[in-house]
């Protein structure tokens, strides 16, 4: 959740912006079946920032070939000036299939004239950015403000929802991204900071929350999360992929989860979702 920050960079690099709008004249070729993935890779400043190319590079090739989602966590790129990111980005466009779609965590930076902390999204050479709307008390004392989350993002195989680390708080967002706009799976990248000593509580929160979340809406929804402590506060390590048609799923509790991989049936989530409407559960 960010509540201690390292010292930000980056915010003298401005960018002016408009997500791409695509269109799909045949959306029926949506997968019944594909894997997605959260992970933990984080930059480690000690180290050049060609070794942390590389490390995304390898990440990548451990996922199933069938996988179309792969999630890397809040602030991966830590310090990293945006302009080193940006042309590594424009580089892996052209490295990944078409069919993978690649949440790469966050990136502060000024966005078409606001400071604010920004989820980048690439898939099939193309890129979006979904800035944080809920701005915690050490990013605000670092200047940033709040974004506007810009809705789904359709894509070739699902409609995704991007929501920053503590944007998952907030239900009546998820609400408008699942029944509003009809997302089919929400991604989440985090940075689950704590006080020293309460790994495993951030861990239970923010797992809690996104098994929650996963039930209420009936929708499959990816964390990453960090999974080494800092010198003056923890992480949560909360990576999970809560899939509301796989309740009896156990969770991610493990000391230390570099990945997650988890197989996706886009039928049993329906199912699932039809199950919980006709009950009187789910929101209409």
């Amino acid at each position: 959740m960010a509540a201690h920050l390292p010292v930000l960079a980056n915010s003298k690099f401005s960018l002016e912006y408009k997500n791409p709008c695509l269109t799909f004249t045949d959306v029926t070729d949506e997968r019944k079946e594909y894997h997605v993935g959260s992970s933990s890779l984080v930059r480690d400043m000690d180290k050049p920032f060609l070794e942390y190319q590389k490390e995304i590079e390898l990440e990548i090739t451990k996922y199933p070939v069938d996988t179309l989602l792969i999630v890397f966590p809040e602030y991966c790129w830590r310090t990293t000036p945006p302009k080193e990111v940006f042309e590594y980005i424009e580089e892996l466009k052209n490295k990944i299939s078409s069919k993978l779609t690649l949440v790469l965590g966050t990136l502060e930076f000024v966005l078409n004239g606001k400071y604010t902390n920004n989820a980048i999204i690439i898939s099939n050479k193309n890129m979006w950015f979904v800035p944080k709307t809920k701005v915690l008390e050490g990013e605000l004392k670092q200047q940033m403000v709040a974004g506007t989350n810009p809705g789904v993002i359709q894509l070739q195989y699902f409609r995704l929802g991007v929501l920053v680390c503590a944007d998952l708080w907030e239900a009546p967002l998820v609400y408008d991204l699942v029944i509003n706009q009809k997302a089919d799976i929400l991604a989440v990248p985090s940075w689950t900071a704590t006080r020293q000593g309460n790994r495993i509580w951030a861990k239970l929160d923010f797992i809690t929350l996104a098994k929650s979340r996963s039930l209420e809406f009936s929708v499959p929804i990816i964390v990453s999360d960090h999974s080494i402590n800092r010198p003056t506060t923890d992480v949560g390590n909360a990576l999970i992929i809560a899939d509301p048609s796989k309740r009896q799923n156990s969770l991610p509790l493990d000391e230390n989860i570099e990945r997650l991989i988890h197989k996706i049936a886009s039928e049993d989530v329906i199912h699932a979702r039809n199950r919980w409407k006709q009950k009187g559960l789910a929101p209409l």
